[in-house]
């Protein structure tokens, strides 16, 4: 498995969580869906920034590694809402 392939699968994996996590509150809490999914953007959120800002620190390859993965969780937090928000609108 190649690197761009990894974090693809990171971005994939983040956007599909997001999804199914929106589906399965919808079906059983739909009163209180909108502050679960805000809950969980926010969570994703502060996890990927501070992954990014800790690869900062670490430096070398593995700053880099770290920089990637964050950056990919990012994406695919913000991908993730912004399908979220077009089921939704449909």
């Amino acid at each position: 498995m190649g690197l761009l392939t990894f974090f693809l699968v990171i971005t994939l994996g983040v956007i599909i969580l997001f999804i199914l996590s929106s589906i399965l509150l919808n079906k059983y809490v739909p009163k209180k869906k909108a502050k679960y999914l805000r809950i969980e953007f926010t969570t994703l959120l502060i996890i990927s920034i501070g992954t990014i800002i800790y690869s900062l620190f670490v430096g070398g390859w593995s700053g880099i590694g770290y920089g990637f993965i964050g950056f990919s969780l990012f994406i695919g937090t913000i991908f993730g809402v912004l399908i979220n928000r077009i089921i939704n609108y449909w």
